[in-house]
């Protein structure tokens, strides 16, 4: 299920590392991570009238506080910096823990097509930053001749659609292992999996029936 809504006044999205640091006494530090990485966001409304309102405010209370997840789209992920067109894909299969990604099916020597701090995510529930922005491939040119190779003809230049590729560096490092052509999901295409973060929500509504309204989520990994 999707948020109804994509009526947003500000979103605000924190990165969450569960790590712990210790310094001994000679000043060497030592860190150790307990968990993953996750996102958390804080969407507030608009001031909205009650037939706007009304929708969100069903919408979450059918996911039973923190029980149910589901998706919602942020609107400036969804209009990315990065000049991404078609349907980029991962070019070859990708191990847990990768952090470099190697994606095809992109336009040729376009500058930019992956840009730092856009989010991508792929066919699980997990979103990825990217951490610096890349170019695609120049197209690639094979010669070949036509016909028997043992008689002489004019030489054919045939020019081969090999794809576009870049190599994208993403954060966090993939938590599942990613298959060979499995589409990215990018710009108008990403949404973020999430749950509520906490089982009590409230609203405030103002004469003449002007609710103000803030939802706390976090990001869900199934």
């Amino acid at each position: 299920m999707a948020y109804p809504s994509s009526d947003f006044k500000t979103v605000s999205l924190t990165s969450n590392i569960d790590e712990s640091q210790h310094m001994s006494e000679s000043g060497k530090t030592q860190a150790r991570r307990h968990g993953g990485q996750r996102f958390e966001l804080t969407i507030e409304h608009p001031p909205q009238t009650k037939a706007e309102f009304m929708p969100n405010w069903a919408f979450l209370r059918s996911q039973q506080g923190r029980d149910q997840s589901f998706t919602i789209t942020l609107p400036d992920k969804s209009t990315p910096l990065g000049a991404v067109t078609g349907s980029p894909k991962t070019q070859a299969a990708i191990a847990r823990g990768t952090s470099q990604l190697a994606i095809n099916d992109l336009a040729y020597s376009t500058t930019d097509v992956f840009y730092a701090g856009d989010m991508i995510n792929f066919n699980h529930s997990k979103a990825y930053k990217i951490v610096s922005r890349v170019d695609s491939g120049a197209q690639d040119l094979l010669t070949t001749y036509a016909g028997d190779p043992l008689t002489t003809y004019a030489a054919d230049e045939l020019q081969t659609a090999e794809s576009g590729q870049a190599v994208v560096t993403i954060f966090p490092p993939l938590i599942e292992d990613v298959a060979a052509g499995v589409a990215i999901q990018y710009g108008a295409n990403f949404t973020m999996t999430v749950k509520q973060k906490n089982d009590v929500q409230e609203y405030n509504v103002a004469p003449p029936n002007i609710y103000a309204h803030q939802v706390d989520l976090v990001e869900y990994i199934s």
